[in-house]
């Protein structure tokens, strides 16, 4: 994939900081706006700092989720290991079954979560493991922070801020609203915001909608019986979402996803429920599916909020209350 002007643009500005006396005294971050493609970047990085000989030798990388593992082990494999190449840059993106199990066989890269204990000299880690992650590792000479925003998590603060040199990406530099900034970082390196993005034609922007209610920012004042109705009388009435496009509906669990995906199926449309229990391969189906225009109403259980890039979603409907840095994923 050609690299976007936004990415070589905040590679060089990284890279100088990383590199320089700064790095280590003034900790920085970048913000860019969820579906811009700031998962691309990481392996950019890592490539320009192995060409200059300048990979540091033990480097963690933390993320949020355990779904979120797979495909920073897939960029980091890309972007480390001598024998990623013969895959093929399709294979490795697809997370195919030989690239997966050259992963768990790499000297390079290594995972250290819940599913699997093996740090390498590049290892990716959820937060709620990174304290032992870093124990196992010895500490390491460079953490990156995915979704950086998570790394004051009361679990992991105090370990994000024992790596000297660190470098925070995220949608949104604040925890919950724009008045709490994150602790682990005293820089803002570089920001692309949703304004930027949509100016370049990276992102589509998502109407904030519940049916034909403008929806709150943060969900209060939500009255979900009555959104819901209207959502679903709106739905029923655009007869296959030929006007509004297809969108994401936010619910509470997976029960709820499952039953408003029959709903919505009931009525015609295409629904589609997504949620923390389906595995990697089913996810990016999903994906998939409402890319190609087979999907008109995905039904989420807290698993769309971020690291996800579909650019044919038109419309999102909070039915459960969300705090804005959730929704950053949809402005």
């Amino acid at each position: 994939m050609t690299p976007r002007a936004w990415q070589i643009e905040a590679r060089r500005v990284v890279l100088e900081h990383l590199l320089s006396d700064a790095g280590k005294r003034e900790p920085g971050a970048i913000s860019v706006v969820t579906g811009a493609g700031k998962g691309s970047l990481l392996p950019m990085l890592l490539y320009a700092l192995r060409s200059e000989r300048k990979l540091p030798p033990r480097i963690v990388i933390a993320t949020s989720r355990s779904q979120l593992v797979t495909s920073l082990l897939l960029a980091c494999y890309a972007a480390c290991d001598p024998s990623a190449p013969k895959h093929g840059r399709e294979a490795i993106q697809a997370g195919t079954d030989p690239v997966m199990a050259a992963i768990r066989a790499s000297e390079i890269v290594g995972q250290y979560d819940g599913r699997r204990k093996d740090p390498r000299p590049v290892t990716v880690t959820t937060y709620p493991s990174l304290p032992a992650c870093l124990r196992a590792m010895g500490g390491a000479d460079l953490l990156i922070c995915d979704e950086a925003h998570r790394s004051a998590a009361p679990d992991a603060l105090d370990a994000v801020m024992s790596v000297d040199l660190r470098f925070g990406m995220s949608g949104t530099l604040y925890l919950g609203d724009e008045t709490r900034t994150i602790a682990a970082f005293k820089r803002t390196l570089y920001r692309y915001s949703a304004a930027d993005a949509i100016r370049d034609g990276v992102i589509v922007p998502a109407a904030i909608r519940v049916g034909s209610l403008a929806a709150p920012v943060d969900g209060v004042g939500i009255d979900r019986d009555r959104a819901l109705a209207a959502l679903l009388g709106e739905l029923e009435a655009d007869g296959g979402c030929s006007s509004m496009g297809p969108g994401v509906v936010a619910v509470s669990t997976v029960a709820e996803a499952e039953w408003l995906a029959a709903r919505v199926t009931a009525l015609g449309l295409r629904g589609l429920a997504v949620s923390g229990q389906d595995s990697m391969r089913e996810r990016r189906a999903a994906v998939a599916a409402v890319s190609a225009g087979a999907v008109d109403v995905v039904a989420m259980a807290k698993l769309w909020l971020e690291g996800v890039d579909c650019r044919a979603i038109r419309w999102l409907a909070p039915l459960v209350n969300l705090p804005r840095n959730e929704l950053v994923q949809f402005f």
